[in-house]
């Protein structure tokens, strides 16, 4: 889900760029595929088809809550999920489609261009319908989970409440819109505000002579290391949170933690109603780094599962995994922009058409972003395995810490807990996912390190070596565009 609201946020960028983008002829692209056709036509047109889709879902999710009712879960709930997804991809279409008529015109000659302002407004159709999608699907959750709450009954364990359809729809926004959204709204805004703070583009002259270029570009690149540093207390605030209370479940967290070097700020109890057992790392630096524990993943699952999921996500700190995947995503980043630019004389030719050239930009641009998206999915599942087997290794070392060779009940403690997260979220283990990989893929990897040495992994081996390509391909563009390295 968060690639799709990187891709409403990528929307944005691309009509105005914020910093390196700015002044180029991408900005602004995305306005002119429809140019001399009435907008408000095409609009309205936009319009209907968002209602016609949301009705149509609507029924969708009707229809499958009646069969769910009368006991018919094939084929119906996977059928409702992927529709669903489809919805939502959908919508992103149609965001597409409008920014292309003209969209973010029209909102601006309504409202202007204060702050933050139009730019809500621009999105506003689009989690209109995502919200419409989880409205929607809550009954069909509410069923699911009180079959489970059902078999907690039965096993002695005392359920959540029911929450309702609002609470169930706030829960969706914050956790699948939220971690993406609000950090990428706060540095639009950060950008918007700069030159309200003297901070323009107008060059300035300093002491010594000396000309500072753009003083609003490196005021955003500052607020760019702000936002990393302070996305940790954000999430916080998106996510509901608490400090988890003290006994002996906590006390085998701050061990594990301890055991394995890495020093925390604090450690969160994360309500989420008992509706998905989930745990997270979050934090550049110490100060800032909490490890969230979900209220579901606690209720659900036994000490020695929890501390394989401690274990693997501590591993994403050990393993620094957070500054190596930033920089693994601005390296490829960069090296994409950078062939992009050397495709510019073939895909915006002298005497083309505005059409044309905007057909060709957005063509290669969403090329090139789907080919970001692929490598750095392919890269981050490197990372998950390498932390799966970090877990793997704690867990051995939990039962002889003077260990060689990675014990098999280490392995099934792991692969018990990957089980018991699918399950309890409802996620089939054949599931794929773009960052992680699928639950099967994964357990499948397990297995074939019972008896292996933890000194001789093969992950950890790939993922330094990913790493040092990364630092070597972003300090390559710095010199090519410093002008070091021949063009």
């Amino acid at each position: 889900m968060h690639v799709w609201v990187i891709l409403l946020v990528l929307g944005l960028l691309l009509h105005d760029p914020p910093a390196e983008l700015a002044g180029s002829d991408l900005g602004g692209s995305t306005a002119v595929l429809f140019a001399g056709h009435p907008i408000g036509w095409l609009l309205g047109l936009s319009a209907g088809l968002k209602l016609l889709l949301a009705a149509s879902y609507g029924l969708v999710v009707w229809r499958t809550g009646r069969q769910l009712d009368r006991g018919r879960i094939e084929p119906w709930l996977p059928r409702s999920r992927r529709m669903g997804v489809l919805f939502r991809a959908a919508a992103v279409a149609i965001y597409g489609l409008d920014l292309s008529c003209g969209w973010i015109e029209a909102v601006r000659s309504l409202v202007g261009n204060p702050v933050l302002a139009d730019e809500l407004l621009v999105l506003a159709p689009t989690l209109a319908m995502w919200a419409w999608s989880w409205w929607c699907d809550a009954g069909i959750d509410r069923r699911l989970r009180q079959a489970i709450w059902m078999r907690q009954i039965d096993q002695g364990h005392t359920p959540p409440a029911v929450p309702s359809r609002g609470r169930y729809l706030l829960r969706q926004l914050r956790h699948q819109v939220g971690p993406v959204l609000v950090p990428a709204m706060a540095l639009l805004g950060w950008w918007e505000m700069l030159p309200h703070v003297g901070l323009s583009s107008t060059p300035w002259i300093l002491a010594g002579g000396q000309e500072l270029t753009n003083p609003r570009e490196l005021g955003f690149y500052a607020g760019v290391l702000g936002l990393m540093l302070l996305s940790p207390w954000m999430l916080r605030l998106v996510w509901s949170t608490t400090k988890l209370p003290g006994g002996t479940l906590r006390e085998s967290v701050v061990a594990l933690a301890e055991r394995t070097g890495v020093k925390l700020n604090g450690l969160l109890l994360w309500k989420t109603d008992g509706a998905m057992a989930n745990a997270a790392v979050t934090g550049f630096i110490r100060p800032l780094r909490y490890l969230l524990l979900s209220d579901a993943l606690l209720e659900n699952m036994d000490l020695p599962l929890v501390q394989a999921v401690t274990a693997h996500e501590l591993a994403h700190v050990r393993r620094r995994h957070l500054f190596w995947l930033a920089m693994l995503a601005l390296a490829l980043g960069a090296a994409l922009s950078t062939a992009f630019d050397a495709l510019t004389p073939w895909i915006d030719p002298k005497g083309a058409s505005d059409w044309l050239r905007a057909t060709a930009t957005l063509t290669v641009g969403g090329l090139g972003v789907l080919l970001w998206a692929c490598v750095f999915g392919w890269i981050s599942r490197r990372f998950e395995r390498q932390a799966d087997t970090f877990a793997v290794v704690q867990l051995t070392l939990l039962q002889d810490v003077q260990a060689t060779v990675i014990d098999p009940q280490a392995v099934q403690t792991m692969t018990a807990a990957l089980r018991s997260i699918a399950g309890f979220n409802g996620i089939p283990l054949d599931r794929r996912c773009w960052r992680h990989g699928s639950m099967a893929w994964r357990i499948s990897y397990l297995q074939t390190l019972a008896g292996r040495r933890v000194d001789e992994l093969a992950i950890d081996k790939i993922v330094p070596m990913l790493n040092v390509l990364g630092l070597l391909t972003l300090a390559g563009l710095v010199l090519r565009h410093s002008g070091n390295l021949p063009m």
